[in-house]
């Protein structure tokens, strides 16, 4: 896990010495750039800008096939730019591809000294989309082999990513609840869990703690972007939304073992399913 989260940093200072201008969302910019998560998060979700003077036709009314196409060259393009020391392999993984491809993912492949983690991915995924990124501010990203080593007096390469634009926790923490009530949604038509989506849980708890997102809840500004995430098919009240309650016990066993699955993920304390609830109930009739 160290390992991987040295990557991670290295990555992307990769991508700034490349000259990409780029914003960091999601798990990597909460718990690496924020300092608020205590789990690894193995995927940089990242809006990377095409170079200037390129129109991409990236909005909601673009769905023409031209459209789409433009979007997926521009996508493999990105993935041919990419090289960075270290990084062995640069692979398109289209299994993360968004049908209209508004989202496509590239996975950095580099040579592990270690073997693998279970429940954690290889390489390094970037999941390149074109999602809000802002509001946001500049953050540096370190790793902790990065801090130990300087730490102790030991002189590298400042291989840090200085001020990268990450977006701001209290509108991730919106879009963390849209995740949860659309996932579990899925989750209840399919029968299928997907251990990955119990993290939403977690973040969700831990950002709870922060007083600005606190101070954020209940404003015109998050029932806008509540407004903008949910879903049609999405109960937004959350009082009455299963996604939040879990009150099927078969349903809540299921998902306590998830979080059992992905234990190694969390180099915190580890995540229990019913504590996390127990620490939502009072806050549901505010969402």
């Amino acid at each position: 896990m160290v390992e991987k989260d040295y990557w991670i940093m290295h990555c992307l200072w990769g991508l700034k010495q490349l000259g990409f201008e780029f914003h960091l969302k999601g798990g990597t910019s909460l718990s690496k750039g924020w300092g608020l998560l205590e789990r690894c998060s193995e995927d940089i979700d990242v809006l990377i800008f095409p170079p200037s003077g390129e129109e991409l036709p990236t909005g909601r009314n673009h769905k023409k096939p031209v459209h789409v196409e433009k979007r997926r060259r521009y996508f493999e393009d990105l993935k041919e730019q990419i090289k960075i020391p270290g990084i062995v392999d640069v692979i398109r993984e289209v299994a993360y591809d968004d049908e209209q491809m508004r989202g496509a993912g590239i996975r950095l492949k580099y040579n592990s000294l270690f073997d693998e983690i279970k429940g954690v991915k290889s390489g390094i995924l970037l999941e390149v989309g074109f999602d809000q990124t802002t509001p946001n501010e500049e953050k540096n990203i370190s790793s902790w082999a990065y801090d130990r080593v300087v730490s102790v007096g030991v002189k590298v390469n400042d291989n840090r990513a200085k001020g990268v634009a990450c977006y701001c926790p209290e509108y991730t923490f919106v879009e963390k609840l849209q995740a949860i009530s659309t996932k579990f949604r899925q989750e209840q038509e399919s029968g299928e869990l997907n251990e990955n989506q119990l993290r939403h849980y977690y973040d969700v708890d831990c950002l709870l703690k922060e007083d600005r997102v606190q101070k954020f809840i209940g404003t015109d500004s998050y029932f806008k972007h509540k407004k903008k995430r949910f879903r049609p098919m999405d109960e937004p009240d959350l009082t009455i939304n299963e996604g939040f309650l879990l009150s099927d016990p078969n349903t809540l066993n299921k998902y306590e073992k998830g979080f059992h699955n992905i234990e190694s993920l969390f180099y915190g304390e580890k995540p229990k399913m019913k504590k996390i609830l127990e620490n939502l109930k009072p806050w549901l009739p505010k969402l």
